[in-house]
């Protein structure tokens, strides 16, 4: 009987053991090294873009007041103001330039995908969700809309007319 309990409890219990004290261990260090090391990896990246980002919407100015020129002559599309941010962060990007010169006829139409991808934009929180808030005015009327990160953005649309108070 005592062989038997040997023969079957040992190898279960040394098992446990250098499993529960040696290879778990082990392999949650090497985990969380790994996660170190990739968001140190993000936040370097991650500043990378945004300094990227910075010059794009630099060399676009130009470009962007001569846009906003036209559309206000043709009581066109102007993008007021434009916000990209991350809801649970206090990260957030200005992203009026980039966004006018979207604007074709004076209409802004962008498919459904990341607004990250899109060119002055970059991922401010990765894993978080985001979401853009734009403001503008449309025939002297502003509009406003809040959308979220993947949402299809066409504007403009009579139901983001803000209503005066009169």
């Amino acid at each position: 009987m005592y062989s038997l309990f040997m023969a079957t409890a040992l190898p279960t219990l040394s098992s446990f053991l250098v499993k529960n004290f040696v290879i778990n261990p082990y392999l949650d260090a090497k985990r969380r090294n790994q996660l170190k090391e990739f968001i140190t990896e993000q936040k370097f990246l991650i500043a990378k873009k945004k300094e990227e980002t910075l010059m794009v919407h630099e060399l676009l100015r130009p470009f962007y007041e001569r846009r906003v020129e036209i559309e206000k002559n043709q009581n066109g599309l102007v993008i007021l103001s434009a916000i990209y941010c991350a809801k649970e962060s206090k990260e957030s990007l200005n992203v009026i330039v980039p966004l006018q010169m979207l604007v074709t006829d004076s209409q802004l139409i962008q498919r459904s995908s990341s607004k990250s991808e899109l060119l002055g934009f970059y991922d401010l929180a990765l894993g978080m969700e985001k979401q853009l808030t734009i403001k503008y005015q449309f025939r002297l009327a502003e509009h406003q809309v809040t959308i979220g990160d993947t949402c299809e953005l066409i504007i403009p649309q009579r139901k983001h007319l803000i209503q005066s108070s009169k």
